[in-house]
């Protein structure tokens, strides 16, 4: 299983979700981020796949993580990940467009969810509104969700504790 990372961007009532160009996911919006080394910490690895990706610096310390979100891909094995997804409120320098990824400012209120996979309207909303999520989704040849289950935490101690350690 892969770990992955991904980096919501957001200022007041708005979000990055850049266009995805190449790879897995093209054509989805998104938030950065990509796959965890080995021999890195989750917050390193965000960090460095949101430089990769859009030229935005941050320090780890500033990364606020909200969900951990597991996909299962029955047909095709080697794409199942376990993902942390950290909201990013402070940052230095803007997004810009690299090879892999558009950079694209949405309101909150109006997510392209019709344009991201099916599984980020099960969680990036309640991630939005203060909650933390721990969530799987398992997805079929199609890319639609065969099953799914989602838990939804107001206390980030509670959340923290029923994470899987790693």
């Amino acid at each position: 299983m892969l770990s992955t990372t991904i980096c919501l961007l957001v200022r007041e009532d708005s979000i990055y979700l850049p266009m995805k160009k190449r790879g897995f996911g093209m054509g989805n919006h998104n938030g950065y981020g990509g796959k965890k080394r080995a021999d890195e910490s989750w917050e390193n690895a965000a960090c460095r796949e949101l430089f990769e990706e859009s030229g935005v610096q941050v320090n780890p310390k500033q990364l606020f993580f909200v969900a951990e979100l597991l996909y299962d891909f029955p047909h095709k094995p080697e794409w199942d990940q376990r993902t942390r997804v950290y909201l990013i409120h402070d940052w230095v320098g803007e997004p810009v467009e690299s090879d892999e990824m558009s950079p694209t400012w949405f309101s909150i209120n109006h997510l392209p969810l019709d344009k991201m996979w099916a599984s980020d309207g099960f969680w990036l909303p309640p991630v939005l509104d203060k909650k933390y999520v721990r969530a799987s989704f398992t997805y079929d040849a199609n890319k639609v969700i065969v099953k799914k289950s989602l838990e939804l935490f107001d206390d980030r101690t509670r959340f923290e504790q029923v994470i899987i350690p790693k």
